[in-house]
């Protein structure tokens, strides 16, 4: 279990009996939480200034490292909504909201139309220091 699945775990704990889970842990698991989201918007934007420099192979690279596609699907959890109103109810840290037009999983997302609509092949990473000529990353 990652990371992420552990927080959703804990906060799915919490909706299923929020009267056993004592403040100091509810304000941990949201913080938590709230600093994941901030992680995955700020990976979200990573791949998305890429795709918007042709730097296609980077942001699949960026997405991939990053775990982008298995975190949103993580992160945007069923009962997100009524945890985030626990959230504010309780005066818990506020999620950063998901930017789910960056969410590269839909069809419509700039990463898959650019994937789609382009020839692009990306060869992994050389493990050794040499700097990649064009070819190793890109061909069109």
């Amino acid at each position: 279990m990652n990371d992420a699945e552990n927080i959703i775990s804990q906060i799915e704990q919490v909706l299923n009996s929020p009267e056993q889970t004592p403040m100091p842990q509810l304000q941990t698991i949201a913080s938590q939480y709230a600093a994941r989201c901030k992680e995955l918007n700020d990976s979200m934007i990573l791949v998305l200034n890429n795709i918007y420099a042709n730097n296609y192979c980077e942001a699949v690279r960026a997405a991939d490292e990053q775990h982008v596609l298995d975190d949103y699907n993580v992160l945007n959890f069923p009962g997100l909504s009524e945890w985030k109103q626990i959230c504010a109810t309780l005066g818990l840290a506020k999620p950063a909201d998901l930017a789910e037009d960056l969410a590269l999983r839909k069809p419509n997302s700039p990463l898959a139309h650019s994937a789609a609509s382009s020839k692009i092949v990306c060869l992994p990473r050389s493990s050794s220091r040499q700097a990649e000529s064009p070819l190793q990353t890109r061909f069109a």
